[in-house]
């Protein structure tokens, strides 16, 4: 089990989020494992269900509905919000929930995240976000059946591992359903995303994303590693081709800005 030194001589506070809802189980389970190993923990994630929203901030009302709930065991604050995740990791990084963060750790997702399909993951999207504003950030997914304790024991070892890192990473990982804590660890690329087809009839829709089995099988990525039953670790430290690899955001507080 993987410690770390809290080189800065406190306890970062971690902003723990997800795409599922306030009431997933793996939201618990991630939240629980962090306090357990050290960590302060504020949880603010959505008060319904969120999947597929990636890195979206709304369209969400100025007045946002959110209310404090009780999680059980959490020591930390929670709070339910109807909005997508990334806007709460802004909205966390205002100070909208009291402290600051100083990292973000998003899941335990129900169903993996894996290839460039990632890009669409609320999950991950929440990660992403608080990567690209300078937070080492952690997005935990598990194939269904999985062991969520499994999933989020493995998530917060990587986190512990990036926390100290002196640039923000992100670390995507991913769990396959018969894991346990002492399964194999990889580091591995995306795999790739697959083939959407679309068509409207009658005013109708109709969108299928469909995943090509041989790039699963690609050697070296995350799609090849879930399929011979190993944790998948993708670690992105920025964005292509973005000078530097990180995005400068300037947040204020509502009302502070002078005219």
């Amino acid at each position: 089990m993987a410690t770390s030194n809290f080189a800065s001589g406190s306890a970062p506070l971690v902003l723990v989020t997800n795409d599922d809802g306030i009431e997933s189980p793996g939201l618990s389970a991630l939240a629980l494992h962090l306090e357990a190993r050290g960590f302060d923990v504020l949880v603010a994630a959505p008060a319904t269900n969120m999947s597929g929203a990636s890195a979206a901030i709304g369209p969400t009302d100025p007045h946002t509905p959110a209310r404090r709930v009780v999680l059980d065991g959490l020591r930390g604050q929670a709070f339910a919000v109807h909005a997508p995740p990334a806007m709460i990791v802004i909205a966390a990084l205002n100070g909208a929930f009291g402290a600051v963060p100083t990292a973000v750790a998003s899941g335990v997702n129900a169903g993996v995240n894996i290839g460039r399909a990632i890009l669409h993951s609320g999950t991950v999207g929440a990660a992403l976000t608080g990567q690209n504003l300078g937070l080492p950030s952690i997005a935990v997914s598990l194939e269904p059946g999985g062991s969520r304790e499994v999933a989020a024991e493995c998530g917060v070892d990587v986190f512990v591992e990036i926390i100290d890192r002196p640039r923000p990473t992100l670390a995507n990982i991913n769990v396959p359903v018969g894991a346990t804590i002492d399964s194999e660890r990889v580091s591995v690329r995306l795999a790739k995303f697959g083939a959407v087809t679309a068509a409207i009839t009658s005013e109708v829709l109709d969108f299928q994303l469909t995943i090509d089995p041989s790039a699963l099988d690609e050697p070296g990525t995350d799609g090849a590693a879930l399929r011979a039953g190993k944790i998948a670790i993708t670690r992105f430290s920025g964005f292509a081709g973005f000078d530097g690899g990180e995005a400068e955001v300037s947040l204020e507080r509502v009302g502070s800005a002078t005219a």
